[in-house]
């Protein structure tokens, strides 16, 4: 299934993540691409918001992963695969916890990882504050947190 939304503004992108976050379990790998500043942090900032995250997130683009308690138990984990190459085994995520939902920007450097993800966000930029959000997924959670969405194309 797909679903095409365009967002007028960041805050609309992070409002799309805490939606996305209210369906999210365990387990769950989030795959994200989209060119630099198409917003896929600001839609990983969302999801952290919607999952309870107070804390700031920044972006984890030097860091690599950056990881966030969740309550009452998992973590959600930050991945941010642009400078990672496709051959590149060292992040660690080879088998993804069933403790913590991944979130992965630039995951087309992951192909193992990619290929895992339940949901598939690409985002591009259509004008200084728009976006064009493609998500792609085969679970109808997704579906019923979306189909209410005043933003849909």
């Amino acid at each position: 299934m797909e679903t095409i939304i365009i967002t007028n503004s960041e805050d609309e992108t992070l409002q799309l993540g805490i939606r996305l976050a209210s369906v999210l379990k365990m387990g769950d790998i989030i795959a994200l691409s989209g060119s630099l500043g198409a917003g896929k942090t600001s839609l990983v900032h969302g999801i952290g918001k919607g999952l309870g995250i107070q804390d700031a997130m920044p972006s984890p683009t030097f860091a690599i992963m950056r990881s966030y308690p969740l309550h009452p138990q998992g973590e959600l984990l930050h991945l941010d695969a642009y400078r990672l190459q496709q051959q590149d085994t060292d992040h660690g995520l080879d088998e993804p916890s069933s403790q913590s939902i991944l979130c992965v920007e630039w995951a087309e450097h992951i192909p193992l990882l990619f290929q895992q993800a339940c949901l598939f966000i690409q985002l591009h930029v259509i004008g200084p504050s728009q976006r064009h959000i493609r998500l792609t997924y085969h679970d109808i959670r997704f579906q019923k947190v979306l189909e209410h969405d005043d933003t849909r194309a």
